[in-house]
C-alpha cells in the first residue's frame, strides 16, 4: 500500500511539473503580442507597480511548506531558492549592507530584476521564501514601494535542533555565507561556543535584524506569523494571503497540505527540544533572548 501511494505521489508530481511547464510556455508566447513600447516601459512597471512578497526568516521554519502552498495559488510564482541564491552575499549584506546601502540595493536589484520582469510580463505575482533574502530587506523595501513582507519565526529550540543536525558552523558549503559575530564579547567567545550556542545566536541575531527592520519601516506592509501556527492552523495561511493580497486558497486544501511535512530534517541524533536536559536548554536560553518576545517559553 505504501509503495502504491509513493508511486502515485511521483506520478502526481510529474503531472504537476508538466502542467506548469506547459503554462509557462503558453504565457511566454504572449510576449510576442505585447505593444512595441511595452518592453521599454517594463523597468518602470517592475520597480513602480509590482507587488512582490518577500518572506524573512532564519530558514528551517516552514519556508518550503509555504512555497508549496503559495505555489498552488493562481497568478503566483513562488521561489524558494532562486538564482542567485545569495549563499555568500547574505553575510556581506548583514555586515556591510546598511553602511553601503546603495551598493547592496543595486546588487539585489540586478539579481532579481529579470525574475520580477518575467512575472510582470506574465501577469503573475512574485513571491520569494528564500531565507537568504532577509538581510536585503531594507534594500527591497526601498526598491519596491508596493512590496509586502512576512516575518516567519519558529521556536528557537526547533530551529537550533535542525541547525545542529544539519551541521551548521561545522564546515559545510553554506557556512561561507552564514553570519558570525563581527566583534565584541560574542566574537571573543565564539571559538568556545557549542553548536547549540552558535545556532541559538544565529536564531537570535537574525530575528533581531528583522525586528530592527520592522521598527524602522511601515509595519502595515509587514506581517509576523509563527511557524507553529502555519503548521497547524489553515487560517494562518489565509491571514498571510489577505495581508499580501494574494488569492485565498480553500481552507480544506490548506488543511490537507499542512498535514504533510516538507523538507523535514531526518539525519542527526539531537532529540526534540522538549527532551533536552537543563544544560542544553541553558545553552539556548543564554543566547536566544528574543524567545519571550514571540511568546516562546525556553
Amino acid at each position: 500500500m505504501q509503495s502504491l501511494q509513493k508511486a502515485w505521489r511521483v506520478v502526481g508530481g510529474f503531472v504537476e511539473l508538466n502542467r506548469r511547464a506547459c503554462l509557462d510556455l503558453r504565457e511566454r508566447r504572449l510576449f510576442k503580442r505585447m505593444p512595441s513600447d511595452y518592453w521599454n516601459r517594463l523597468p518602470e512597471v517592475v520597480f513602480g507597480q509590482q507587488e512582490p512578497v518577500f518572506v524573512l526568516s532564519t530558514g528551517r521554519c516552514g519556508t518550503a511548506l509555504l512555497t508549496k502552498i503559495l505555489g498552488h495559488l493562481p497568478g503566483v510564482l513562488c521561489y524558494h531558492a532562486p538564482s542567485p541564491e545569495f549563499v555568500y552575499s547574505q553575510k556581506r549584506a548583514y555586515e556591510e549592507g546598511l553602511d553601503q546601502f546603495e551598493t547592496f540595493k543595486a546588487v539585489v536589484a540586478a539579481a532579481r530584476f529579470e525574475l520580477l520582469a518575467d512575472c510582470a510580463a506574465r501577469g503573475r505575482r512574485y513571491v520569494e521564501t528564500n531565507c537568504r533574502i532577509t538581510f536585503f530587506a531594507p534594500h527591497l523595501f526601498d526598491l519596491f514601494p508596493k512590496a509586502r513582507f512576512v516575518h516567519l519565526v519558529r521556536h528557537p529550540g526547533s530551529f537550533v535542533r535542525s541547525g545542529v543536525r544539519r551541521g551548521y558552523y561545522e564546515g559545510s558549503y553554506a557556512d561561507m555565507g552564514r553570519i558570525r559575530p563581527t566583534g565584541g564579547p560574542v566574537a571573543d567567545a565564539w571559538g568556545q561556543m557549542t553548536p547549540i550556542e552558535r545556532c541559538a545566536w544565529l536564531w537570535n541575531e537574525t530575528n533581531a535584524f528583522i525586528e530592527r527592520f520592522k521598527a524602522d519601516h511601515d509595519t502595515q506592509r509587514i506581517l509576523t506569523i509563527k511557524a507553529e501556527d502555519l503548521f497547524s492552523r489553515p487560517d494562518t495561511t489565509l491571514q498571510l494571503c489577505r495581508h499580501c493580497r494574494l488569492p485565498e486558497p480553500d481552507e480544506s486544501r490548506v488543511a490537507r497540505w499542512i498535514k504533510k511535512p516538507v523538507n523535514r530534517q531526518l539525519a542527526g541524533d539531537l532529540p526534540p527540544y522538549t527532551l533536552w536536559d537543563e544544560d542544553r536548554k541553558n545553552q539556548l536560553r543564554r543566547w536566544a533572548t528574543l524567545a519571550t518576545t514571540y511568546g516562546y517559553e525556553s
